[in-house]
């Protein structure tokens, strides 16, 4: 997909697939500020207010814009509650929010070969936390 098809599909709040690089491929695909925004039927500033809270998680693109991994939404479009503390607890100085999102969303052996969110996803938090907070120590 070409820079300028992006950029176009990204104005009109549809779903962005990060093809370029393979941390985006490992991560995405994305939806972009207004698809998130209009799902969650909030305004951009609520929504950046979420972010900031840590009750979502957006990873900000070089050209400064967000781009939200659609993997953290549920079939109804909203973020588990517990993927706060989890943010909280992986990376509290939010250093690193793209490792973050690359952690969460790939397979772990301390899980059985689960994915975190995953876990997350069914209430089954134990040992995501125990392993996050461990890794927030390290940060």
């Amino acid at each position: 997909m070409m820079a300028s098809d992006k950029a176009d599909r990204s104005n009109r709040g549809e779903e962005v697939t990060a093809t370029e690089n393979s941390l985006g491929t490992r991560i995405g695909p994305f939806y972009d500020t207004k698809a998130v925004a209009e799902s969650l039927n909030v305004s951009r500033s609520t929504l950046y207010r979420r972010l900031a809270r840590r009750k979502i998680l957006g990873l900000r693109t070089a050209d400064n814009k967000y781009l939200f991994p659609s993997w953290q939404f549920d079939r109804d479009g909203h973020v588990p509650e517990q993927l706060a503390e989890v943010l909280s607890a992986i990376d509290p100085h939010l250093q690193d929010p793209w490792g973050d999102a690359l952690w969460l969303n790939s397979p772990a052996s301390f899980l059985g070969g689960d994915r975190p969110i995953d876990r997350i996803r069914r209430g089954d938090m134990r040992d995501v936390l125990r392993v996050a907070s461990r890794i927030g120590a390290i940060s």
